[in-house]
């Protein structure tokens, strides 16, 4: 006959449900199932976090308010993160970002950017014949892809 074995839950553990409990020392977190620990992550790895609580939830080993309850996040976090392993696995959190559409000012309109500049041209008017929006082009201004002649940038 199957023993059972008592959980051994150490001193200032959190506790998620009757079967999962964690702990965090010396800057991991430590998770474990009936007293054996089965994960770790550090404590800043939040993506490891999103991703070993999402396991938990969709492998039935929690529900989702243990979650909410013993970490503090949110529902819609838990229950977005929970729909994200159960569509990508465990990859899903490490993936990298798609990024914006590409790039408004690339190589050609810069170059025809920094010529009506050169012209003497106000920022304004370039965005404008650029079709541009204003806060952009004077970002590229800002951090250097386009210069703006000094006595010109007086009227700018």
């Amino acid at each position: 006959m199957p023993q059972m074995q008592l959980p051994l839950i150490p001193t200032g553990a959190t506790i998620v449900n009757t079967r999962i409990h964690v702990q965090e020392q010396q800057d991991y977190w430590y998770y474990f199932l009936d007293g054996s620990p089965i994960y770790s992550h550090h404590k800043t790895d939040t993506e490891s976090f999103k991703m070993f609580t999402s396991s938990l939830v969709c492998v039935n080993r929690c529900k989702q308010v243990d979650i909410v309850n013993s970490f503090g996040v949110t529902k819609s976090l838990v229950s977005r993160n929970a729909t994200l392993y159960a569509e990508k696995g465990p990859a899903g959190f490490f993936e990298k970002r798609k990024g914006h559409g590409g790039t408004v000012l690339t190589k050609q309109v810069l170059e025809k950017a920094q010529h009506l500049l050169n012209l003497g041209s106000e920022k304004h008017h370039v965005a404008d014949m650029l079709g541009v929006k204003y806060d952009t082009l004077r970002k590229a201004v800002s951090d250097g892809r386009l210069s703006v002649n000094p006595s010109i940038a007086k009227k700018n």
